[in-house]
């Protein structure tokens, strides 16, 4: 048997071994992170498989690019949760590579600020856990924290009108919304909710959405829909272009 042979089997086994063994090494950051939250005094983190699917694609993705980064093409762990269908009050995530255990990588994290931060943030209540290696065989870990919105029934609210120009919104934020009718009649809309709005088509009117008490204010004048979602330091409203 050729020491090519053996050495290439060898190989083989380790990444098969580390394949077969990531589900408890997920498992146990899970515990280890519970642990920690207990001895705080925090409640215990469920295992959301959602964001479990999130923080897969992430360690996936910097494993393929070997780029340990909370950034890649352009997005950051909130649109990653947003794009895999999870609507939340509020997230975080810790990254980390190269550690041998489930413990090594908890006390790497444990020993800095931000991570351990995350780790003992009483605003998460939902946890998903990735670890996937590199084709040299070093593992790439994420942990997605995040506290979801609760799910609502689709609220409408429309002004009697005779018009054409229809304004769909959804709000997926953390905050209520207040919309003004060019009447001056107000809506409110909650998070995760939807409403529908017309009025006249007169080009000269248009309907204001108000985030919050000191939020800013967005003046639509073209029909369509609308999300309003959560942003770096504020909310922003953009276009529904989806079909």
């Amino acid at each position: 048997m050729s020491r090519f042979f053996l050495t290439s089997l060898a190989l083989l086994l380790c990444l098969n071994l580390a394949r077969a063994e990531e589900p408890d090494i997920i498992q146990r950051i899970i515990e280890l992170t519970n642990k920690e939250r207990k001895q705080a005094g925090l409640g215990e983190l469920t295992s959301s498989s959602i964001l479990t699917k999130a923080a897969r694609g992430h360690a996936a993705n910097m494993a393929l690019q070997e780029n340990l980064s909370h950034q890649l093409q352009g997005k950051g762990v909130a649109e990653r949760v947003e794009d895999a269908g999870y609507h939340f009050m509020a997230v975080g995530e810790n990254i980390a590579w190269n550690h041998d255990s489930a413990a090594a990588v908890m006390k790497g994290w444990m020993e800095s600020s931000g991570h351990r931060h995350n780790i003992l943030n009483k605003e998460y209540t939902e946890i998903g856990v990735a670890v996937v290696n590199n084709k040299k065989g070093q593992p790439y870990y994420v942990q997605v924290f995040g506290n979801a919105m609760p799910a609502r029934a689709a609220a409408v609210f429309a002004e009697p009108a005779a018009g054409t120009n229809s304004y769909v919104i959804t709000n997926r934020s953390a905050v209520n919304l207040t919309v003004t009718m060019p009447s001056g009649k107000t809506s409110q809309l909650e998070p995760d909710a939807q409403g529908t709005y017309s009025i006249s088509g007169d080009a000269e009117q248009s309907i204001s959405v108000t985030g919050g008490p000191k939020g800013p204010v967005f003046q639509l004048r073209s029909s369509g829909s609308y999300t309003v979602k959560s942003g770096e330091k504020s909310i922003e409203l953009v276009p529904d272009t989806r079909p």
